[in-house]
């Protein structure tokens, strides 16, 4: 994780992890503490130096360039969870708690009163019930495929699943920007970026700058 703490440090761990002969990746993406607690975010460097630090990786920056090529031309679904939380991923806590991932909370299972099974057959698909309300700018979002998109990550950071995360739009936006390289602003098909504030409760969000 590069952290405020650390960021003077990335390129010396990247060469001891060359030294070792591992691979190397680096992820700026800190999320509030499972309790709601938001102290972690002040440990955020700026979207524009993550992703600097990010793409200095050449085979990184392939990767996502590789990525992005396959994953750019998928229709998203009108579901609020397009992840693989509780369809192919799940998360059991010390308590026995079922659930769809770490951060996701609800639906849950207690697996000390039923089976494995049971819980997963009949409470879990409730996460693929939920829908977002009208305008979530997500869904119609060219780049949703950088930002690392997620609902459950957008409950902790803004206390609604259905409101993005400014930091997380603005990581996507930069990766976009030095994935495509020169005419990297131009919108995508069926990219609303530019007029985000006309929806719902993106009305009272301002646009994520870097």
């Amino acid at each position: 994780m590069v952290l405020t703490l650390n960021r003077h440090e990335m390129e010396d761990i990247r060469e001891i992890a060359r030294g070792f002969g591992v691979h190397f990746r680096l992820d700026p993406v800190i999320s509030p503490r499972l309790d709601g607690d938001k102290a972690p975010l002040r440990l955020r460097v700026p979207p524009r130096e993550a992703v600097e630090a990010e793409m200095s990786d050449t085979d990184r920056l392939k990767r996502w360039r590789e990525y992005f090529q396959t994953r750019k031309g998928i229709e998203r679904t009108d579901a609020l969870y397009q992840c693989g939380a509780g369809m192919s991923g799940f998360h059991i806590d010390p308590y026995g708690t079922l659930r769809p991932c770490l951060m996701a909370t609800e639906p849950s299972y207690d697996l000390l009163d039923g089976s494995f099974r049971e819980g997963w057959r009949e409470v879990m698909p409730r996460i693929r019930e939920k829908m977002p309300r009208a305008g979530f700018p997500c869904k119609s979002c060219g780049k949703a495929e950088l930002c690392g998109c997620c609902p459950a990550f957008f409950g902790l950071e803004n206390g609604e699943e259905d409101v993005r995360s400014e930091y997380l739009c603005a990581i996507g936006q930069r990766r976009f920007e030095t994935i495509m390289g020169d005419g990297a602003g131009a919108p995508l098909k069926g990219d609303r970026h530019e007029s985000r504030e006309q929806h719902g409760p993106e009305a009272a969000l301002q646009q994520a700058q870097a």
